[in-house]
Protein backbone atom coordinates (compact mmCIF):
# COMPACT_ATOMS: atom_id res chain seq x y z
CA UNK A 1 0.00 0.00 0.00
CA UNK A 2 1.48 3.32 -1.07
CA UNK A 3 1.85 6.36 1.26
CA UNK A 4 1.35 10.08 0.71
CA UNK A 5 4.15 12.41 0.92
CA UNK A 6 4.28 16.32 0.92
CA UNK A 7 6.56 17.90 -2.02
CA UNK A 8 9.35 19.59 -1.09
CA UNK A 9 8.94 22.51 -3.01
CA UNK A 10 4.86 22.67 -3.14
CA UNK A 11 3.36 25.12 -5.22
CA UNK A 12 2.73 28.70 -4.40
CA UNK A 13 -0.38 28.74 -5.53
CA UNK A 14 -4.04 27.49 -4.89
CA UNK A 15 -3.73 23.75 -7.01
CA UNK A 16 -6.54 22.58 -9.35
CA UNK A 17 -6.26 19.89 -11.68
CA UNK A 18 -3.74 17.77 -12.56
CA UNK A 19 -2.87 16.11 -15.35
CA UNK A 20 -0.04 13.66 -16.22
CA UNK A 21 0.88 14.08 -19.83
CA UNK A 22 2.88 11.79 -21.84
CA UNK A 23 6.30 13.24 -21.17
CA UNK A 24 5.64 12.02 -17.58
CA UNK A 25 5.32 15.97 -16.37
CA UNK A 26 2.30 16.67 -14.26
CA UNK A 27 0.62 20.15 -15.49
CA UNK A 28 -1.80 21.92 -12.71
CA UNK A 29 -4.02 24.57 -13.07
CA UNK A 30 -4.22 27.26 -10.94
CA UNK A 31 -7.74 26.65 -8.79
CA UNK A 32 -10.31 28.45 -10.99
CA UNK A 33 -8.13 30.59 -13.62
CA UNK A 34 -6.39 30.51 -16.73
CA UNK A 35 -2.77 29.85 -15.33
CA UNK A 36 -1.60 26.31 -15.43
CA UNK A 37 1.70 24.78 -13.83
CA UNK A 38 4.29 22.11 -15.04
CA UNK A 39 5.50 19.62 -12.37
CA UNK A 40 8.76 17.95 -13.42
CA UNK A 41 10.25 15.22 -11.06
CA UNK A 42 13.73 15.54 -10.42
CA UNK A 43 16.21 13.48 -11.85
CA UNK A 44 15.47 10.63 -10.20
CA UNK A 45 12.10 10.56 -11.21
CA UNK A 46 10.54 11.77 -8.21
CA UNK A 47 7.77 14.33 -7.93
CA UNK A 48 8.48 14.82 -4.21
CA UNK A 49 11.95 17.00 -5.02
CA UNK A 50 10.32 18.15 -8.17
CA UNK A 51 10.14 21.92 -9.62
CA UNK A 52 7.61 24.00 -10.42
CA UNK A 53 7.66 26.25 -13.81
CA UNK A 54 4.48 28.39 -15.47
CA UNK A 55 3.22 27.52 -18.56
CA UNK A 56 1.17 29.63 -21.05
CA UNK A 57 -2.18 30.76 -19.94
CA UNK A 58 -5.22 29.23 -21.76
CA UNK A 59 -7.70 31.78 -22.35
CA UNK A 60 -10.82 31.45 -20.30
CA UNK A 61 -10.84 30.48 -16.68
CA UNK A 62 -12.86 27.58 -16.26
CA UNK A 63 -13.78 25.56 -12.93
CA UNK A 64 -15.68 21.53 -13.45
CA UNK A 65 -14.63 21.30 -16.82
CA UNK A 66 -14.22 18.26 -19.00
CA UNK A 67 -10.21 17.59 -19.57
CA UNK A 68 -8.12 14.91 -21.15
CA UNK A 69 -4.70 14.10 -22.41
CA UNK A 70 -5.02 13.08 -26.16
CA UNK A 71 -2.55 10.19 -27.06
CA UNK A 72 -0.50 12.36 -29.48
CA UNK A 73 0.39 14.53 -25.52
CA UNK A 74 -2.27 17.43 -25.86
CA UNK A 75 -4.42 18.19 -23.75
CA UNK A 76 -8.20 18.60 -24.21
CA UNK A 77 -10.62 21.37 -22.13
CA UNK A 78 -13.99 22.12 -22.74
CA UNK A 79 -16.75 23.75 -21.05
CA UNK A 80 -16.49 24.99 -16.90
CA UNK A 81 -18.54 27.31 -14.50
CA UNK A 82 -17.05 30.36 -12.81
CA UNK A 83 -15.64 31.66 -16.41
CA UNK A 84 -14.64 34.90 -17.54
CA UNK A 85 -16.28 33.79 -20.60
CA UNK A 86 -19.51 33.46 -18.81
CA UNK A 87 -21.18 31.76 -15.97
CA UNK A 88 -21.21 28.21 -17.95
CA UNK A 89 -18.70 28.61 -20.55
CA UNK A 90 -19.33 27.36 -23.94
CA UNK A 91 -15.98 26.82 -25.15
CA UNK A 92 -13.05 24.41 -25.98
CA UNK A 93 -9.36 24.79 -26.15
CA UNK A 94 -6.60 22.30 -27.03
CA UNK A 95 -2.62 22.93 -25.37
CA UNK A 96 0.53 21.81 -27.14
CA UNK A 97 3.14 20.67 -24.40
CA UNK A 98 6.07 21.22 -26.81
CA UNK A 99 4.86 24.73 -28.44
CA UNK A 100 3.43 25.70 -24.94
CA UNK A 101 0.40 27.41 -26.48
CA UNK A 102 -3.09 26.95 -26.48
CA UNK A 103 -5.61 27.27 -29.31
CA UNK A 104 -8.90 27.53 -29.14
CA UNK A 105 -11.20 25.44 -30.92
CA UNK A 106 -15.06 25.44 -31.42
CA UNK A 107 -17.82 23.36 -30.25
CA UNK A 108 -20.49 21.89 -31.68
CA UNK A 109 -23.34 23.84 -32.56
CA UNK A 110 -26.56 23.40 -29.29
CA UNK A 111 -23.30 22.13 -27.43
CA UNK A 112 -23.37 23.86 -23.97
CA UNK A 113 -20.73 23.18 -20.97
CA UNK A 114 -23.61 21.18 -19.13
CA UNK A 115 -23.08 18.57 -22.47
CA UNK A 116 -19.45 17.08 -22.57
CA UNK A 117 -17.66 14.34 -22.02
CA UNK A 118 -14.34 13.71 -20.83
CA UNK A 119 -13.62 10.05 -20.57
CA UNK A 120 -10.78 9.16 -23.75
CA UNK A 121 -10.60 5.49 -24.67
CA UNK A 122 -7.56 4.21 -26.35
CA UNK A 123 -8.70 4.27 -29.58
CA UNK A 124 -9.18 8.17 -29.27
CA UNK A 125 -12.91 8.21 -28.94
CA UNK A 126 -14.78 9.47 -25.52
CA UNK A 127 -16.96 7.17 -24.27
CA UNK A 128 -20.29 7.44 -24.12
CA UNK A 129 -21.97 9.53 -21.40
CA UNK A 130 -26.08 10.11 -20.66
CA UNK A 131 -26.19 13.67 -20.74
CA UNK A 132 -29.34 16.13 -20.37
CA UNK A 133 -31.14 12.78 -21.94
CA UNK A 134 -28.60 12.45 -25.01
CA UNK A 135 -25.79 10.16 -25.56
CA UNK A 136 -23.03 12.04 -26.52
CA UNK A 137 -19.71 10.82 -27.90
CA UNK A 138 -16.84 12.46 -29.66
CA UNK A 139 -14.37 10.77 -32.50
CA UNK A 140 -11.10 12.79 -31.52
CA UNK A 141 -9.59 10.81 -34.19
CA UNK A 142 -11.87 12.70 -37.02
CA UNK A 143 -12.70 15.65 -35.00
CA UNK A 144 -16.43 14.56 -35.04
CA UNK A 145 -19.25 14.53 -32.19
CA UNK A 146 -22.20 12.55 -32.47
CA UNK A 147 -25.27 13.85 -30.34
CA UNK A 148 -28.63 11.25 -30.32
CA UNK A 149 -31.60 12.35 -28.99
CA UNK A 150 -33.52 9.39 -29.20
CA UNK A 151 -34.34 8.54 -32.59
CA UNK A 152 -32.73 11.99 -34.35
CA UNK A 153 -28.98 11.04 -34.64
CA UNK A 154 -26.80 13.96 -35.96
CA UNK A 155 -23.11 14.69 -36.65
CA UNK A 156 -21.89 17.77 -35.66
CA UNK A 157 -18.13 19.05 -36.47
CA UNK A 158 -15.84 20.36 -34.05
CA UNK A 159 -11.97 21.98 -34.06
CA UNK A 160 -10.69 19.70 -36.94
CA UNK A 161 -9.14 16.67 -36.36
CA UNK A 162 -7.78 16.56 -33.26
CA UNK A 163 -5.02 13.77 -33.80
CA UNK A 164 -3.49 16.10 -36.59
CA UNK A 165 -0.46 18.55 -35.75
CA UNK A 166 -1.70 21.76 -35.33
CA UNK A 167 -1.17 24.46 -37.67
Amino acid sequence: MGTWQPLSNPPNFGASTMLLLTDGTVMCQESGGNNWWRLTPDSNGDYVNGSWSPLAPMKNTRLYYASAVLRDGRVFVAGGEYSNGGSELNAAEIFEPLLNHWTSIPTPQGWTSNRRCSVLRPAGRQTPARLDRRQCYGDLRSGSRNLDSGAQQGRQQFGGNLDASPG
